[in-house]
């Protein structure tokens, strides 16, 4: 985790919006509600996403079958909008 200031500065509320608009710009559907953002391609979902504001962190919960290719690229928009935050994506743990 790194210890950026302006990391947590640009978790903030209007910053959350920043997110929003970019995951769309980038091609992506999203649904955000608070921190947490529904993210797909407009034919499939791809990851649910989860700020973390007080620790700098975003969480990125991959949809079985998710293209390696959309949550890269997912990363790179988060990277851009948030310099210095931490992205961590889960992988899958569960069978049914």
């Amino acid at each position: 985790m790194t210890g950026n200031s302006d990391c947590k500065s640009t978790i903030l509320y209007r910053r959350r919006y920043a997110v929003l608009y970019s995951l769309r710009k980038a091609g992506y559907y999203v649904h955000m509600h608070a921190y947490e953002y529904v993210i797909g391609d407009y034919r499939r979902l791809i990851a649910v996403l989860l700020l973390e504001p007080l620790s700098c962190k975003a969480e990125i919960y991959p949809v079985p079958g998710s293209p390696r290719e959309k949550l890269e690229s997912l990363i790179k928009v988060l990277n851009r909008v948030m310099p210095g935050i931490k992205v961590v994506v889960h992988a899958h743990t569960y069978t049914m």
